[in-house]
């Protein structure tokens, strides 16, 4: 029988047993953000626009949309874990980065809720 004693700690040193150091809060608002970006630019390109970042554009242009889904995603992730290992070097720099990252995937979505408000 397994006790509380037995069982591994959350902060042992191997990878998987090391807590998430920012807190999800921000990462959540991070793939918010980010899904929110996808999904009006999906609707601007339904309604004829074009994606505004070029290097999204290109894989949009050889993938379609959904490589350009994936491509953004691919990146949110690496977003994130280059968060985890700043902030498991410090905190605070984790934590600056982290609000950043999410007014950097938010200013996307306020300037195309613009776009759709003013131009459809």
């Amino acid at each position: 029988m397994t006790t509380v004693a037995d069982s591994p700690r959350l902060d042992a040193p191997s990878w998987r047993g090391v807590p998430i150091t920012i807190g999800g809060s921000a990462y959540i608002w991070i793939i918010i953000g980010a899904s929110l970006d996808i999904l009006f630019t999906g609707i601007i390109l339904a309604k004829g626009g074009q994606e505004a970042n070029p290097i999204a554009n290109a894989v949009l242009i050889t993938f379609g949309f959904t490589g350009m889904v994936a491509f953004k995603y691919m990146t949110v992730l690496l977003i994130l874990v280059g968060c985890e290992f700043v902030s498991r070097h410090s905190a605070r720099k984790g934590r600056r980065l982290a609000i950043t990252l999410i007014v950097i995937h938010f200013a996307p979505v306020f300037w195309s809720t613009y776009l759709l408000s003013a131009y459809v």
